[in-house]
């Protein structure tokens, strides 16, 4: 029997959880906490895989059967969903990776006109030649650790680490 919204909202968490079908492999998934998760279940190559559609309210209930047959296109495509997703998130972060060659570059012509020449091409060669290619060919978590700090056209100032740091696990 398909859910409503009104059953998602009045469900209530027990001493273990549970999950409520919808239909199609859609279900939700209710928490001991009281929390309710999207989930679809589905076979990809012989294996059960489960694909996180998100946490209720803030993906409601035709959000996720959008989700759910968005992911069912990509099945009859012979596409793994979480495999489609992770190659997205990889996208976007070597894209956000990118975004520091962008500000330095931005930063290098708003500032090349204070500087003189020879200070200016020699920033300019260094930046070429030794940090930029190395940030292109190294991803997160391979050893290259940055500090970037710039401001942006807003006038607000964008700070980060990169790799971030991890916590210690042990003695040094």
């Amino acid at each position: 029997m398909a859910l409503t919204d009104a059953k998602v909202r009045a469900l209530k968490a027990k001493a273990a959880p549970y999950k409520l079908s919808d239909g199609e492999s859609l279900y939700v998934l209710v928490t001991i906490g009281g929390s309710k998760l999207w989930n679809l279940a589905y076979r990809f190559n012989g294996k059960q895989k489960t694909l996180a559609l998100g946490k209720y309210p803030a993906v409601s209930l035709l959000e996720a059967r959008r989700a759910r047959d968005a992911a069912k296109q990509l099945l009859l495509m012979g596409t793994d969903p979480s495999a489609d997703r992770k190659a997205a998130r990889r996208k976007k972060s070597i894209a956000a990776a990118n975004i520091f060659g962008a500000v330095a570059e931005e930063w290098f012509e708003i500032n090349k006109g204070r500087w003189v020449e020879s200070y200016s091409s020699r920033l300019r060669s260094r930046l070429d030649d030794d940090l930029l290619p190395a940030l292109a060919t190294t991803g997160p978590g391979q050893g290259v650790g940055l500090f970037v700090s710039a401001t942006s056209r807003a006038g607000s100032e964008i700070a980060a680490v990169w790799p971030p740091k991890r916590a210690s696990t042990g003695p040094i």
